[in-house]
């Protein structure tokens, strides 16, 4: 069967891979590998971008290829945490190559990716040294004919990389009589899911919610999380996954009942099909910066729930969606205090996975084994302070304000009074139509109508991190303007402005005189004085006509 022929994948190194006869450590080489027997090694599920550099670590009779090849391997095995005290005085000779042999044998296989690892960072010492290249594999030749020995593979892709956290790049194998034809997944493409997270800032908001029984304002942030499973999934019997999101750089939560709300998990394949998944208890780190959910094997849930068939789940996509919900004491400076140039709040999320679906390791089942973690997948949120300034008509500073700042697609607002006489300072806010209304007129001052806003993204690099901002609004009464203004324009009472800087500036004036009615109301009031002046004049001429009748 297929899953028997790939016992020993991706630098798991399956102590099957390593059983060899230790009561006779000497002989034990000679009764393994015959003289110059060869193999072949193949790497799978290759893709056209991806090139495994091939190197020769020990030899058919189990010796090292040469010096350099010793000194990395006993390097790596002590990088990896390995004890190596026990190993022989003598290092060319055949006790001391057994072993180490034993020593790769004996490793659990987390230690045996750490070891591969650690070896490939040792290729080239920085000198003229470096580990014997016995050929190259690549999509289109993804067979190398090889001498019986050990090998480490490397993915020289990945290493042009910055190395990922959890990553196995290199491969750690061998080939024997045991095993002549050694086949290997590419840990590039094996196993791995595709994650992408994302926050929608139109769905962001503050509100008031009650907390015990007090009201509080909090800030909700909605977040979506897609993992696809990869494209060799049906090779797998168990797929444990875990899905582990980092908060923005300075928030802590304490619980996920006060900071998680309406969590949901949808599977959906490439045909639109989709079922609601049970959702897994989340976690929180003792820092409280991350979240974590797992599923012990998604697998059975999608089988099970969705009658999907193993083969049907390539590309289906398990969303997980929720509300980060954070009071005021748990928001940190960067949201409520924004640096004045733009600076997105960055969170991250990771999915740890099994890479690889035939682990073959001792007294292990299918499925398990070694796991990797996807790269860190990052998503942007942008806030904005809104400073407002409050002056008569003469330009003087002038107190007494209170204003109710809305959010025209959102039932929350914000309501302030001023702190520093004519200073107001709304915090938090992201981009959208906002709606500022003027609540509380100082004394000897004319009210005005509320003055409306809107905040857009407009431009964004390569990376999508967004470069400037659109800042508009039309009123007689309010000016905007900006320290990184990079352009401005008026159009009657329009202000535009394009900026830099999260910092919008804002400059709102009250005419001295009578506190009058706004637009709407005047119009009404004086409707009702003019339609009570009608109907006095009407009563006092039917009066007066009465009486010249009786007359």
């Amino acid at each position: 069967m297929k899953k028997n022929s790939l016992r020993f994948i991706a630098g798991l190194s399956a102590a099957a891979m390593f059983a060899m006869p230790m009561a006779n450590a000497v002989a034990a080489p000679l009764a393994i590998f015959a003289a110059d027997p060869t193999g072949s090694i193949t790497v799978k599920n290759l893709d056209e971008k991806t090139t495994y550099n091939v190197y020769q670590i020990l030899k058919s009779d189990l010796r090292f290829v040469d010096e350099h090849a010793q000194t990395a391997t006993l390097e790596a095995l002590k990088a990896a945490g390995v004890d190596t005290s026990a190993l022989p005085a003598d290092a060319a000779s055949a006790e001391y190559a057994n072993a180490v042999v034993k020593l790769l044998n004996d490793m659990d296989s987390a230690t045996k990716v750490t070891f591969a690892n650690e070896l490939a960072k040792r290729i080239p010492d920085g000198g003229t040294h470096t580990l014997n290249l016995a050929g190259i594999i690549t999509k289109a030749e993804d067979t190398l004919e090889v001498p019986y020995g050990y090998y480490i593979l490397v993915d020289m892709n990945a290493q042009k990389e910055t190395p990922r956290t959890g990553s196995t790049d290199a491969i750690l194998i061998t080939v024997s009589e045991e095993h002549k034809q050694a086949e290997v997944f590419s840990k590039a493409t094996s196993g791995a899911p595709k994650v992408d997270k994302t926050v929608d800032p139109s769905l962001a908001e503050w509100t008031t919610i009650t907390i015990g029984e007090e009201p509080a304002e909090v800030m909700k942030v909605p977040y979506k999380i897609d993992v696809t499973f990869p494209n060799n999934i049906a090779d797998y019997e168990s797929y444990s996954i875990t899905i582990k999101d980092k908060l923005p750089e300075g928030v802590k939560v304490t619980g996920p009942e006060y900071n998680v709300w309406d969590t949901k998990v949808v599977a959906t394949d490439q045909t639109g099909k989709s079922i609601q998944l049970g959702i897994p208890e989340p976690v929180i780190s003792e820092e409280g910066n991350v979240i974590s959910w797992s599923y012990d094997n998604i697998l059975a849930d999608l089988t099970a729930k969705g009658g999907w068939k193993l083969e049907e789940l390539t590309g289906v996509t398990v969303t997980l969606s929720y509300t980060l919900v954070l009071t005021a004491d748990e928001i940190p400076d960067k949201f409520t205090e924004p640096k004045t140039e733009i600076d997105p709040i960055t969170n991250t999320v990771t999915i740890t996975y099994p890479s690889d679906p035939f682990p073959g390791s001792s007294g292990g089942s299918e499925g398990e084994g070694v796991t990797s973690e996807t790269p860190e997948d990052p998503s942007y949120l942008y806030v904005y302070n809104l400073n407002l300034k409050k002056v008569d008509d003469k330009n003087n500073e002038l107190s007494g304000a209170e204003f109710t700042l809305t959010r025209n697609d959102k039932g929350g607002a914000h309501v302030v009074a001023t702190t520093k006489g004519s200073e107001f300072k709304f915090t938090g806010l992201v981009a959208g139509d906002y709606v500022l209304t003027e609540t509380t007129v100082p004394e000897g001052h004319r009210a005005i109508d509320p003055i409306h806003f809107t905040i857009k993204e407009t431009e964004k690099d390569e990376d999508g991190i967004v470069q400037k901002i659109t800042v508009t609004e039309n009123h007689p009464n309010a000016t905007i303007t900006n320290t990184g203004t990079t352009e401005s324009t008026e159009e009657k009472d329009k202000t535009t402005l394009v900026s830099t800087t999260t910092n919008i500036e804002m400059t709102v004036i009250n005419n001295t005189g009578p506190n009058l009615p706004l637009t709407g109301e005047a119009g009404m009031t004086v409707g009702l004085i003019v339609g009570g002046l009608i109907i006095a004049v009407s009563g006092y001429a039917v009066l007066k006509n009465k009486k010249e009748e009786n007359a």
